[in-house]
């Protein structure tokens, strides 16, 4: 079985430190000759804006053209791909799939609309979300006070806009649902997301999902390519690079927090995992602040 490619974002393998990236297509397309090919994210969410220009659009196995007006929704682990015409002009905005569940906590039919691959070709709608994508990506740059609080208003606007489109417009064309495997991770990735903190060995979620921990393993090495336990240290990892880069807390501190009783093992941890330690990213991550224009 060959392999689907899994980046942070297309073509990367460090995973983004902030949780809302924007560029344009056509700066993103360019380096690839217009041609991204298929691959999938762990645990982003993206959402392309094609306002014009033409696309050949792969979302799980299916193929659709679609031309500017539109949008597609690209939820976590959908496998998707991108052959864009060289006069292609829009944005594509990667969101955290954990932030998007968290915004609609309480509202499961939306989550469970989010969760699926679409294609939006509703011009007034598109138009209507363009609009709130721009204020947003504007309120990204603009690094204002309550600039946190800002986005996380206009990104449940965004999203919001999606889930009404998509309820008052016939365009299921999507994609087809996911499949068994899919599903389960996740199910699984939700479920870190909750525990990751409680340091449960990979058995504790096989047993919640009515599958044993080899199976566990080998749909994680299926879809991500990747261990079960690995899945679940780069989401404390995750956790901990957020902590360091946007707290005050301590290093001890942000130990504790993540659920480590002895400090020293959360470093050789961090240090594993990130290749290097804690307090050396910190300050590397203050420098790359302090000199980004």
């Amino acid at each position: 079985m060959e392999i689907i490619p899994t980046y942070a974002l297309y073509g990367e393998q460090a995973a983004i430190d902030d949780w809302l990236h924007w560029e344009t297509l056509a700066a993103r397309s360019r380096v690839y000759r217009f041609n991204i090919s298929p691959h999938r994210h762990e645990g982003l969410f993206q959402i392309v804006h094609l306002k014009s220009g033409a696309a050949e659009v792969t979302l799980d196995g299916d193929v659709h053209t679609i031309a500017g007006p539109a949008l597609v929704v690209v939820p976590a682990l959908t496998v998707h791909g991108f052959v864009f015409s060289e006069n292609v002009d829009g944005i594509i905005l990667t969101l955290f799939e954990r932030d998007v569940r968290a915004a609609f906590a309480g509202s499961p039919d939306i989550q469970a609309a989010l969760r699926q691959p679409q294609i939006l070709r509703d011009a007034l709608s598109i138009e209507s979300i363009g609009h709130e994508m721009r204020v947003l990506t504007q309120e990204a740059d603009w690094r204002s006070p309550a600039r946190a609080a800002a986005l996380r208003a206009r990104i449940s606007l965004v999203l919001v806009g999606i889930y009404r489109a998509f309820r008052d417009v016939d365009c299921q064309d999507g994609g087809r649902a996911p499949d068994r495997s899919t599903v389960l991770m996740r199910a699984f990735s939700e479920m870190v997301d909750r525990e990751f903190r409680h340091h449960h060995p990979v058995g504790y979620y096989a047993s919640a999902l009515g599958i044993t921990a080899q199976h566990l393993n080998r749909i994680c090495r299926a879809v991500l390519d990747s261990s079960a336990s690995n899945v679940i240290e780069k989401r404390l990892l995750l956790e901990a690079r957020r902590h360091l880069m946007f707290t005050s807390f301590s290093v001890k501190e942000i130990a504790i927090g993540l659920g480590f009783s002895d400090p020293a093992y959360f470093s050789r941890v961090f240090s594993r995992g990130v290749g290097q330690s804690p307090s050396r990213y910190r300050e590397k991550t203050l420098i790359s602040a302090v000199e980004e224009p």
